[in-house]
């Protein structure tokens, strides 16, 4: 019952620090790398490519430790590594230092989210997790927007002195996050107490689970959209405003923190959760649409106007591709196995943010024959997935008994 569900708030008040710490630290380190430390941009980027292949290394090895030595207090560990290496960033005086730094940061963070999850599960009830990483992501979304607003003020600054106390602010805060790790609530799901180590992990030795992950990580493609393709498509259109890009991701983000909980109601099996992915693809494919479309000769309130439907569309995409991947993932892991099951889970969310930016990239230069396979791509994705969640579901209640996977109703 509902009443039974401990306090979110101190998870959440964890989530807030944390968000605001990575906001600060998103909004600045490009520019202090560029130009204080005086690093090109194609350096950055190879360094930045490295930490993200560093994080799909990282992610699954973490998460089995997890569930053998303890997901808080893997948890723990993270968010003060994050802390040091935040505070780490000042010192970096070259390319040597900065690609130490990226490596190790990016498998500290993409580490850090699925056994954040696995945390949230040892004292949130199967029935209630969708809901409480719906509360989750719109507390994250919140605070990142304040982290970066507040690093924009401090950007404008411009002087070495602004840098270095916007990071040790974020570090200050990536270490109150690791102290309200030890506020949250106790719960009966603790790790595993199997001491054997078995040559792979069980989530990579089952099929079904590895292709929802694979159709999971297509889906997720859908961020690059806004985050990569929608600046491009703005650059390249002589007669639209580059401000417009701000506020388009401005509403996005909105929308985001106002629907999220409201979007991720019924995904609690794989039944509901293959249902809200299916219709997450489904609205990509409208969004590319509309996004071929756009092109240099249209009105410029046309041209807007287009645009503006492409946000909504993939915005709506966001938001029940999210709720879905949250309730297949927890419906299909079992409960000694969380942090195995959502890091794996993770890589094709991970390898979605490898592949989007250079994809959109692609995309975009193409036109509206890369927007037709980009959309045909999601299309596919998005009509396979419920066929795939249930060869997944079927696969898992067959070969383990740890605890079989929600299942919807079938009426």
């Amino acid at each position: 019952m509902s009443s039974a569900v401990p306090s979110l708030r101190p998870y959440l008040m964890m989530v807030a620090a944390y968000s605001f710490g990575f906001g600060l630290y998103a909004t600045s380190n490009i520019v202090f790398l560029t130009t204080v430390v005086g690093l090109d941009s194609g350096i950055i980027g190879l360094g930045l490519a490295a930490g993200a292949f560093s994080g799909l290394i990282a992610a699954v090895p973490t998460g089995r430790l997890a569930d053998r030595f303890g997901h808080r207090r893997t948890l723990l560990i993270l968010r003060i590594a994050q802390a040091l290496l935040f505070a780490s960033y000042p010192f970096i005086d070259g390319r040597t230092a900065f690609f130490v730094v990226a490596v190790l940061l990016g498998g500290v963070l993409a580490a850090g989210m699925p056994v954040n999850r696995a945390v949230l599960s040892e004292f949130v009830p199967p029935r209630e997790r969708v809901k409480a990483q719906a509360k989750g992501r719109t507390m994250f979304n919140i605070g990142i927007s304040v982290g970066s607003a507040a690093g924009g003020l401090a950007i404008a600054g411009g002087t070495r002195t602004a840098f270095v106390a916007l990071l040790l602010i974020g570090a200050g805060s990536s270490l109150l996050a690791a102290y309200l790790v030890t506020r949250l609530p106790r719960g009966e799901h603790g790790p595993s107490k199997d001491s054997r180590s078995p040559a792979r992990p069980a989530a990579l030795r089952a099929p079904g689970f590895l292709a929802i992950t694979a159709v999971s990580g297509v889906l997720a493609l859908n961020a690059a959209v806004i985050d990569v393709g929608l600046p491009l498509i703005v650059v390249r259109a002589a007669h639209v405003p580059d401000w417009t890009v701000a506020g388009f991701v401005l509403l996005n983000t909105a929308l985001v923190v106002v629907f999220q909980v409201r979007t991720a109601r019924g995904t609690e099996s794989v039944r509901g959760a293959a249902r809200a992915s299916r219709l997450g693809g489904l609205a990509v494919v409208v969004g590319c649409t509309f996004l071929l479309v756009v092109r240099d000769g249209l009105p410029l309130v046309v041209t807007l106007g287009l645009l503006l439907a492409g946000v909504l569309a993939v915005t709506v995409a966001e938001l029940f591709c999210s709720a879905g991947s949250w309730g297949v993932s927890n419906a299909l892991a079992p409960e000694d196995k969380q942090g195995d099951y959502f890091a794996t889970f993770a890589l094709g969310f991970g390898t979605a943010q490898v592949v989007g930016p250079p994809l959109m990239v692609y995309v975009v230069e193409a036109g509206p024959p890369g927007w037709t396979v980009l959309a045909a791509v999601f299309l596919v994705a998005a009509v396979a997935y419920p066929a795939v969640a249930r060869y997944a579901e079927r696969g898992l209640t067959r070969t383990d008994s740890s605890e079989p996977a929600l299942s919807g109703p079938r009426g």
